[in-house]
């Protein structure tokens, strides 16, 4: 998987590439596909989980035939348990749903992954995809945590992730993804529980759908699916904002054009450079030590997205949240 001689780092070290692309022929707008491998990788039932760790997986293209797995996963196609971390995925395709990664039924967790330029779309004549330009996961549970989700594209639900009744996703950020309902996520068989979106940083996605939003799905729940998550400078193609459907609830969130819940703010973040796709957010950022970090497990309140310590007191911040708690909003933890 290592590129050829001449092409190696002066360190040494170069990524491990697993590619679909076996003519080595890709173009961009997903053409010269034609030979590509439908899916880059498959993992299966066995006794415990199959672990991917540290690839890079690009030009899957996933495109019939019709059946349980062809038009899905151009990425990776899980049956069985899997444990994704470390990973990319960049440049892959599929007809109908998840471009790098499609887990239908089995039990998922994706840490410490980049998710960049995948998409799923019918080809000419072909019907509404089901989504997940990113990731589609149905049934079962899906764990992802500090994770990056960047122009991911979809004509279906949710361009970044389409997450079933029992996904979580945390630690993570979603920025210039292009959908449909839900430009970064859509959330599908909602029940009553805990929040599924915490502490994410969710901007500059762009729903093509007249009154999309960039967290869209099912509602009618009680409960928050939304906490301590900033959703800001997402946009309709139609104009106006699109942050949060008003039919999905949040808490101790940012939330522009505000929303009714217990602790949603509706102010600027004040990101350091949004402009370059930097999040972090800037001394004084009234996002700063106003949660108390509750709706993390304890295995999420480690780390942030960048994989820098949460929790950081900052001096020049009131410490605002739940029992004076000092933890950040969004996906970013301010440590300077």
């Amino acid at each position: 998987g290592e590129p050829w001689t001449y092409g190696r780092p002066a360190d040494g070290l170069a990524p491990t590439i697993l590619s679909g692309d076996l003519a080595q022929d890709d173009a961009g707008g997903f053409s010269f596909r034609a030979e590509n491998s439908r899916h880059v990788v498959r993992t299966t039932v066995g006794p415990g989980a199959s672990i991917l760790d540290g690839f890079t997986v690009r030009g899957g293209y996933a495109v019939g035939p019709v059946g349980p797995f062809g038009e899905s996963g151009g990425g990776l196609t899980c049956e069985g348990r899997t444990e994704v971390s470390r990973c990319e995925f960049v440049d892959n395709f599929a007809e109908s749903a998840g471009g790098a990664i499609f887990c239908d039924a089995a039990r998922l967790s994706v840490e410490d992954c980049r998710f960049t330029s995948n998409a799923v779309s019918p080809l000419v004549g072909g019907s509404i995809p089901l989504g997940g330009g990113a990731i589609y996961h149905r049934d079962n549970v899906a764990t992802i945590r500090r994770c990056h989700f960047s122009a991911n594209t979809t004509s279906g639900s949710g361009a970044a992730l389409w997450l079933g009744r029992l996904g979580s996703i945390s630690n993570s950020i979603f920025s210039g993804n292009v959908g449909v309902p839900g430009s970064a996520i859509w959330l599908n068989e909602r029940v009553d529980g805990a929040p599924r979106i915490i502490a994410c940083t969710i901007t500059q996605n762009v729903a093509e759908f007249p009154g999309g939003y960039a967290i869209d799905g099912q509602v009618g729940s009680n409960d928050p699916v939304v906490s301590q998550t900033i959703l800001w400078d997402n946009v309709s193609l139609t104009g106006g904002l699109s942050s949060l459907n008003p039919g999905l609830l949040a808490e101790d969130s940012i939330v522009q054009g505000g929303l009714p819940g217990p602790g949603v703010l509706d102010v600027d973040p004040l990101f350091v450079d949004p402009a370059t796709g930097d999040f972090a957010l800037q001394a004084g950022s009234p996002a700063i030590d106003v949660s108390g970090g509750t709706q993390l497990a304890l295995t999420s309140r480690k780390a942030d997205a960048a994989l820098r310590r949460r929790n950081i007191d900052d001096p020049m911040a009131p410490n605002s949240g739940p029992n004076g708690g000092t933890y950040d909003l969004g996906g970013l933890e301010r440590s300077d």
